[in-house]
């Protein structure tokens, strides 16, 4: 969802900035760069370590949800044509679901907010999953659930590493533009059957 519905990765590359602030801590330099290949679990446990914070990893988290789900409340916009896409599956009859590393209430929030909750069946996190989306399980899982084989289902993605996870599974997958990636264009277009630059192009490419 993130980077491929919504347009939260600018908010997501800087929230570990938003809750040093909100610690009274100044960001070092280097955070962006610290911070770039690493999970919100290892994140949370570099902060604990390298600024001696007495909160645990629990109260981290909750923390940086509460930043978060702010953003997903009130700033964080649909990227372009996510509406006329979704409008286009539904009116197809294509069947859909999101499956995301993020938080479930804040992914509701968000979700009811721009009116377009009514358009998937459920929502899958990797919490609930027990292992994120280096692995296949989240994909499978939402998968069986929507009662379809691996080869009639297709999974948009933002992220190289996903769409690496989920081509390897067997999903057809669809190749999403994010800015965060732009410099992973063209090793992501090796790994998915398709890429877009926005959801405008998906009539065009006949897949559904």
């Amino acid at each position: 969802m993130d980077g491929t519905l919504l347009d939260s990765i600018p908010i997501w590359s800087k929230v570990g900035e938003l809750f040093l602030n909100s610690q009274d801590i100044v960001p070092p330099s280097d955070l962006k760069e610290a911070l770039k290949e690493k999970t919100l679990i290892q994140a949370v446990e570099y902060f604990i370590e390298r600024f001696d914070l007495t909160l645990t990893q629990e109260e981290i988290l909750l923390k940086i949800n509460d930043i978060i789900g702010y953003h997903y409340r009130n700033t964080i916009p649909l990227k372009p044509f996510v509406r006329e896409f979704l409008d286009y599956l539904k009116n197809r009859g294509i069947i859909m679901c999101i499956a995301t590393l993020s938080n479930k209430s804040i992914v509701k929030d968000a979700l009811e907010k721009h009116d377009i909750a009514s358009f998937f069946e459920f929502v899958l996190t990797s919490g609930e999953v027990g292992v994120g989306k280096d692995q296949p399980d989240i994909y499978l899982q939402a998968c069986q659930r929507l009662g379809f084989n691996i080869e009639d289902v297709v999974v948009f993605e933002d992220s190289p590493y996903c769409i690496k996870t989920a081509q390897k599974a067997g999903f057809k997958v669809v190749g999403v533009y994010d800015e965060r990636n732009k410099s992973r264009v063209e090793e992501m277009k090796g790994y998915c059957d398709y890429f877009i630059y926005t959801f405008k192009e998906i009539e065009g490419l006949n897949i559904f």
